[in-house]
């Protein structure tokens, strides 16, 4: 397991049980093995900022949604997609009043 301590530090948790007693050896991680624990931390950090968002978008009743860098559409709330499929339906008996 990977801990960050009070000064930032990264160490290793590495724990066991012998004879009922639980013991915990902490391991300064090499450079290479920091930086991916701390990559990991920032994503897991990152990941809880993005549900907490997409939770608050969620709540609201209005719509919304995201693009990748391409502009493609990766996700929307679910005011967007209720909206979304209203106007598919709107178009489609557009088309066919037309005929």
């Amino acid at each position: 397991m990977v801990v960050e301590t009070i000064r930032d530090e990264i160490l290793e948790a590495q724990g066991r049980v012998s004879g009922g007693r639980a013991f915990v050896r902490f391991v300064a991680l090499n450079n290479l093995r920091a930086e991916l624990a701390e990559l990991r931390i920032e994503r897991d950090r990152l990941m809880t900022s993005i549900s907490a968002f997409q939770t608050m978008l969620d709540a609201i009743d209005m719509p919304a949604w995201q693009r990748d860098p391409v502009g493609r559409l990766t996700g929307s709330t679910r005011p967007m997609a209720r909206r979304s499929r209203r106007d598919r339906r709107s178009r489609r008996s557009m088309k066919v009043a037309r005929c």
